[in-house]
């Protein structure tokens, strides 16, 4: 509670003190306002101020009653409305970028935002099912890849949450780029980045389009279907 507001409600100490049970009625009863405050704004601050002129028909004589209901009734509204600045404040912060989501993804003519394509999740899935759980994929970074989906780690996140955490991953992104793009030296980065497999699905095919690809003459292929394929970049596994 503000100390402008703390020093209206006490604002006739000696009447105060004379009944204190209706003064820790009132504190009690301003406080639960506060809370209602955010479902029903109007009608919160309505029963404010009509509860606070019985109060102070109580605590002041009538010659004095007016100028005091004014006086708590400004303090009162501008407690409330505070308040009110408060939880639209919070409602934007925490609901602003959904909401600007929801309507890109209602705007006409478009069927909304694609987050998977379940055929491609369903088939990595049992793809994987070859692979240790414990295993990291060389694979393009992004929220919704179809190893995330199914559980799998990789070399790298989604960039744009690990730039919102603070992460510094600027030498993981150009050596994992290195090795999708068919370095020469890219057995040695896969090594360096603990990834024994590689995955070359939808998303590497349009993101590292020029590509040398090595893996498919000299490493073993894992799996493969319409979502991609997989490899094993081990040098002793056997070649398929």
């Amino acid at each position: 509670m503000s100390s402008d507001f703390q020093l209206a409600i006490t604002v006739n100490s000696k009447n105060l003190a004379a009944d204190l049970t209706l003064k820790d009625r009132f504190g009690v009863q301003v406080a639960q306002r506060t809370v209602d405050f955010g479902r029903d704004p109007l009608r919160t601050c309505h029963d404010q101020l009509f509860d606070t002129r019985n109060w102070l028909r109580r605590l002041y004589p009538t010659s004095e009653h007016q100028g005091k209901l004014k006086e708590i009734g400004v303090v009162i509204a501008r407690h409330f409305a505070d308040a009110g600045a408060r939880l639209v404040l919070s409602d934007v912060a925490l609901f602003g970028s959904g909401f600007i989501s929801l309507i890109g993804g209602l705007a006409a003519g478009r069927p909304g935002l694609d987050f998977a394509v379940r055929a491609e999740v369903d088939g990595v899935g049992a793809a994987v099912q070859k692979v240790p759980a414990e295993a990291r994929f060389a694979a393009y970074p992004t929220y919704n890849h179809p190893l995330l989906l199914n559980g799998r780690k990789v070399v790298l996140g989604y960039p744009g949450h690990l730039m919102s955490e603070g992460f510094d991953y600027a030498s993981t992104q150009d050596k994992l780029t290195s090795l999708m793009q068919g370095e020469v030296n890219w057995r040695e980065i896969a090594h360096e980045l603990q990834a024994r497999y590689l995955f070359w699905g939808r998303e590497e095919k349009a993101n590292y389009s020029t590509s040398r690809r090595p893996w498919e003459q000299t490493a073993a292929l894992v799996a493969s279907g319409n979502w991609g394929a997989i490899y094993d970049l081990e040098p002793t596994a056997a070649r398929r």
